[in-house]
């Protein structure tokens, strides 16, 4: 009897697909992005990056944009969102990556079928190809011209980004995807990855979520709890944690190629080493050293085992307080596979080191007064000594080096 209901239920599922039929053929797979960097469909992490923006609606929402006054301002309202966006990214990056958006860039489309009509598959990976799909078609029928979406000439246009009106059912608060479908080429160039955020409104959450989604099609994971990730608190304010956050963490930006840190191996002496707030951010501030990795696989970074170092000046910059500047050690152990990079244990793949000592703060809130690497305070493991000598504004002095 339940082999007859799990039949039943299943031929329901795909209902929707049986009378509307797809677009184009399915792919073999398509792989939700949990592990992302070293995969070539992924937007590229430095250099100007140009990405397709799609401003999606359906039928039956209840925001509509008619008309071409309509959809004019909706575009430039969502071009002014979207740049404040790419500042953001350029300052996070110090300068390496420039994700360049026009109004041009900007596209609306209606769909052909209701929310409701795409929800009804179930199944997910059918509705976003049926998305994709009609979406892509109607790209091509404006008669654009991909190749410039490909700027670094791999192939793979850099990136799609969709809005949608409202976070109903099948489009959840965000997520974005790796697709791998030879399908999606269109003059020569793959459809790689795309992210779903809600539309811009006033609400910043929906910015942050924005925000959330572009680091995915880049290939960070999420760090809060799901799935199997590395969970970090939410006091360290990082991006990937939550959308209240407003930084990524030095690892995550030393994976994106935005650092290049002073590496010590077990030969390298104790030195004296200035290293700069992560806040200074923008290409002006791009020569100075933002990181201190320690490892003894040198050969093997970013994706091995290693202690990496950066200066913070301050949890609360935006509000223009400066609390509890110092020092925050972190421990990664990671691997690249050929899905992209992937970790002996998840759960511990990038940790926070406390000052205090204690020895996991994924369920103790990270206390910025005790956790912090401050002046005077030692850390030293694994044969890695660190010393904190000075703290001011713009950097931190350390001593730091093999024992």
């Amino acid at each position: 009897m339940n082999l007859i209901a799990s039949f039943i239920m299943l031929i329901y599922a795909f209902s929707g697909v049986l009378t509307y039929g797809l677009p184009f053929d399915l792919p073999e797979r398509t792989y939700p992005i949990i592990w992302g960097i070293g995969w070539e469909s992924l937007m590229p992490s430095t250099g100007t990056v140009r990405p397709l923006v799609v401003i999606l609606e359906f039928p039956d929402d209840n925001i509509s944009h008619d008309g071409d006054e309509a959809v004019l301002a909706v575009r430039e309202y969502v071009l002014s969102q979207m740049q404040e966006a790419t500042e953001l990214f350029y300052q996070q990056s110090f300068g390496r990556l420039n994700i360049q958006i026009e109004l041009d860039d900007i596209f609306f489309h209606r769909t052909s079928r209701n929310r409701n009509r795409y929800i009804s598959l179930l199944a997910r990976t059918f509705a976003h190809h049926m998305l994709m799909g009609e979406i892509i078609g109607a790209l091509e029928e404006t008669g654009i011209d991909f190749s410039v979406y490909d700027s670094n000439g791999d192939g793979f246009i850099d990136s799609l980004f969709l809005l949608i009106s409202s976070s109903d059912g099948l489009l959840a608060d965000g997520y974005a995807r790796v697709i791998c479908d030879a399908n999606l080429t269109i003059d020569g160039k793959t459809f790689g990855s795309y992210m779903v955020s809600p539309y811009p409104t006033d609400n910043p959450w929906n910015f942050w979520i924005q925000v959330h989604e572009i680091g995915h099609v880049l290939g960070l994971e999420d760090h809060y709890r799901v799935r199997n990730s590395a969970v970090l608190d939410l006091n360290l304010s990082d991006i990937m944690v939550c959308t209240s956050g407003r930084y990524f963490n030095i690892f995550s930006r030393f994976i994106l190629d935005w650092v290049d840190p002073v590496v010590l191996t077990p030969y390298d002496p104790v030195q004296e080493i200035k290293i700069y707030a992560v806040e200074r951010g923008g290409s002006a501030h791009a020569h100075e050293t933002k990181a201190v990795v320690f490892t003894s696989n040198y050969y093997e970074l970013p994706f091995t085992e290693y202690f990496i170092i950066e200066y913070r000046r301050g949890i609360n910059e935006d509000s223009g307080f400066y609390e509890n500047p110092g020092i925050m050690v972190w421990q990664a152990n990671s691997a690249l596979t050929y899905r992209g990079y992937s970790f002996t244990n998840m759960r511990e793949s990038i940790q926070i080191v406390p000052q205090s000592g204690r020895a996991n703060t994924r369920f103790s809130r990270f206390s910025l007064s005790e956790d912090m690497f401050t002046p005077g305070d030692v850390f030293s493991e694994s044969g890695f000594f660190m010393e904190v000598i000075e703290t001011n504004f713009d950097y931190a002095i350390i001593r730091a080096g093999s024992l």
